[in-house]
């Protein structure tokens, strides 16, 4: 199992003790005041992590929804992760998944530090989203995009 030795070293990093996973395995960590669930893919050398980003709003869902999928065309504006829907809830989640092999901690620490950048930009685009005031999903892309760019420096603040 590689996502054990990863969260130990993580924790190690980050000056903590020990991050516990729970009973399914999974590991939540608290980044920034969003909660990122990592755990490893069964019977595969993957890890997968995924995060919720915001409810779907109930108004100008189709250019959102427009939005969402210009955005995860050849992760243009994800970095790789995908955003997808949660039929059930109605939750913009975002995830992705990664092999293990031949990933190291620092490699590790890479990925995470992209998909946190990633999901802060998406859940400031979701929470600044107003569907009278956009038009035109291009401007939401835009303003993901400066968002991002403006996050890639900073690493997470646990």
């Amino acid at each position: 199992m590689h996502l054990p030795r990863l969260m130990s070293e993580f924790a190690k990093a980050a000056n903590m003790d020990r991050i516990h996973h729970d009973e399914d395995g999974a590991y939540r960590l608290e980044i920034d005041g969003m909660l990122v669930t990592l755990s490893e893919v069964a019977h595969k050398e993957d890890l997968f992590m995924w995060a919720e980003v915001g409810a779907l709003p109930p108004e100008g869902r189709e250019t959102l929804c427009h939005t969402l999928l210009t955005a995860d065309f050849m992760g243009q504006a994800t970095q790789g992760a995908v955003l997808s829907i949660d039929p059930d809830t109605e939750t913009i989640t975002l995830h992705r998944i990664d092999s293990f092999k031949g990933m190291d901690f620092e490699h590790f620490k890479t990925k995470l530090e992209h998909f946190v950048n990633v999901l802060e930009t998406w859940r400031k685009t979701l929470e600044d989203y107003r569907p009278i005031a956009h038009h035109h999903e291009e401007a939401m892309i835009d303003a993901a995009h400066a968002a991002h760019q403006h996050s890639i420096g900073n690493f997470i603040r646990v």
